[in-house]
């Protein structure tokens, strides 16, 4: 091989992924590949694996049922990663020359158990936060929550089968929805959902839906439109426009609207406009809009509270895998056949 050509992994198996890549701040940005193509005409071709260096890469695989790795790294490891996603469910990928907060949280929040420390050689013994790789980790803490993890792991486990549950259902929505099939929790086909959508646009994927007469329909949407500087109420008209669309299409379903979900308190201190006192007037006037077009309302917002405030991403607006088995545990509870109308809390 020439020092110009560069050789990608690809496995055998359909493989997919979501990679979601976060900044210094927190802020993320999703892609579906582990190698960044545009980067190949560059003159730092390495960058192509993986987008070059971040602070936080969490890669998501299509199987939930292996274990979760962190791995603390240098660049040398970008080309290696790609070769352990048939091997884990998750990886959480640090590089702490770019990385300031806990490395215990993320332990401790995903049930981590695997490490993996990789670095070029001479990185190793000679970058300073190498040594202090013991600062990032908070070891009292950390094994204070262990000592509670069953406690927690009996609220947030898988305890249904959900891809038969699920089989004739359909859930639409936007980011949030769509990492439903990236966590593997139900097959593609029920999932109807596409990162950055917007209220006014969700009509457009009705068309998209594979099932062909859903037994029932799930809306979350939201989380792209929560701004205070438009009317809660032109969302809530947007809503009720997509519900009565889907009801002309799919007659015979069932169709739940579920509350849009709260935002932490970093959101709002960095970005005010996107803030719970609005995504409350939102979820205030769904409950009313769904009585009058007698279709459930699912508050899924009251799921989320101080205690479990783990359950996010750092974004502050997305959630780990357990957040996807609280949720489904809650639908099942809340299904039933006289489903019309209901007013779930």
């Amino acid at each position: 091989m020439s020092r110009r050509e560069s050789r990608l992994y690809v496995p055998k198996n359909n493989e997919t992924y979501n990679i979601e890549y976060f900044d210094e701040e927190g802020k993320s940005k999703v892609s579906n590949s582990l190698y960044n193509m545009g980067d190949i005409n560059k003159k730092d071709k390495y960058a192509l694996f993986l987008n070059g260096n971040h602070p936080l890469i969490k890669i998501s695989t299509n199987d939930c049922g292996m274990k979760k790795l962190l791995i603390i790294k240098d660049s040398y490891a970008n080309c290696l990663i790609p070769f352990l996603t048939g091997h884990y469910s998750q990886i959480y990928v640090v590089d702490l020359r770019y990385f300031g907060d806990d490395l215990s949280e993320i332990i401790k929040n995903n049930n981590i158990e695997d490490m993996l420390i990789l670095y070029n050689v001479n990185t190793f013994f000679e970058d300073a936060s190498v040594e202090s790789i013991l600062d990032y980790i908070d070891l009292d803490n950390l094994n204070s929550d262990n000592a509670n993890l069953t406690d927690k792991t009996i609220v947030t486990n898988q305890a249904f089968n959900y891809k038969e549950v699920f089989k004739q259902d359909v859930f639409m929505g936007d980011s949030i929805t769509e990492a439903i099939s990236y966590n593997a929790t139900l097959e593609q086909r029920n999932v109807c959902a596409k990162i950055g959508i917007n209220i006014n646009e969700a009509k457009s994927q009705i068309s998209s839906i594979k099932i062909k007469n859903p037994r029932s329909i799930y809306l979350l949407y939201g989380v792209n439109d929560m701004d205070d500087r438009m009317p809660s109420q032109w969302f809530v008209e947007q809503y009720r426009d997509l519900v009565r669309s889907i009801k002309k299409s799919f007659p015979n379903s069932r169709i739940y609207v579920q509350s849009v979900l709260p935002v932490t308190s970093i959101v709002e201190q960095k970005t005010p406009y996107t803030n719970n006192k609005h995504i409350n007037d939102c979820n205030a006037g769904l409950i009313k809009m769904s009585k009058e077009e007698n279709v459930g309302f699912l508050n899924i917002a009251s799921l989320l509270n101080d205690s479990n405030k783990n359950l996010y991403e750092p974004d502050g607006t997305h959630f780990k895998a357990p957040f996807y088995y609280l949720w489904f545990n809650y639908l099942i509870d809340n299904m039933g056949e006289s489903s019309e109308g209901i007013i779930a809390t």
